[in-house]
């Protein structure tokens, strides 16, 4: 299995999902688990259109 992960702007991204009329739900910011993950924030977005 090959997976690509890309680092995004949340805001940035909260913006386009509205722009195309999405709308945010849920957001989820965490942290990395320390020694598995790289070293970064992570931001999951649930969406839904209205």
């Amino acid at each position: 299995m090959d997976l690509t992960f890309r680092f995004l702007a949340p805001v940035a991204e909260i913006q386009a999902l509205g722009s195309v009329g999405l709308e945010v739900v849920a957001r989820l910011d965490r942290g990395p688990h320390p020694g598995v993950e790289h070293a970064s924030q992570r931001c999951s977005l649930l969406v839904r259109r209205p």
